[in-house]
């Protein structure tokens, strides 16, 4: 009985993608039935704010398969808002029985537990606008004139 091993991969997607699909893979003496728990985690994209969905499943692999996917929602929203990441972990790999039932594994390793999720906004980035203000002088009871000049994004009004 030799030992198997597992990593999982970073990935990027666009945030219209629908799915970020993470790859979990397995080496080693991959002869036996396993499962891996796979979860997910805020980073700077957030479950709570609507970004992804929050993930937790056992990911199971058959007798000599070497990779699986583990997929998590990506929701698209209208918001500027620029790249975003969160990250999916690896944990309590076990071995099937030849009864069918899943012990703790001695001889499962987690090489890579952590992958980086990053998604790419693809809402339109704005341009700010910028305003200046010349200097002016007058005399005392003089009127005071201003030139205003835009510059910067001036396809929108602002």
């Amino acid at each position: 009985m030799g030992y198997s091993y597992f990593r999982i991969n970073d990935t990027t997607v666009s945030e219209d993608s629908g799915y970020a699909n993470v790859t979990i893979t397995r080496s080693g003496d991959t002869g036996y039935g396993e499962r891996i728990y796979a979860y997910t985690s805020d980073g700077n994209a957030g479950s709570s704010t609507g970004d992804y969905s929050y993930t937790r499943n056992y990911v199971y692999f058959n007798p000599y398969e070497t990779s699986k996917s583990f997929s998590v929602k990506i929701n698209d929203d209208s918001y500027t808002e620029g790249s975003e990441s969160f990250s999916v972990s690896l944990r309590s790999a076990m071995r099937r029985s030849s009864y069918g039932s899943y012990y703790t594994n001695t001889y499962a390793r987690i090489n890579d537990n952590y992958a980086n999720v990053n998604i790419l906004d693809n809402d339109p980035q704005i341009t700010p606008s910028y305003f200046n203000v010349s200097d002016t002088e007058t005399t005392e009871g003089g009127a005071l004139q201003f030139k205003v000049s835009r510059t910067g994004d001036l396809n929108h009004s602002g």
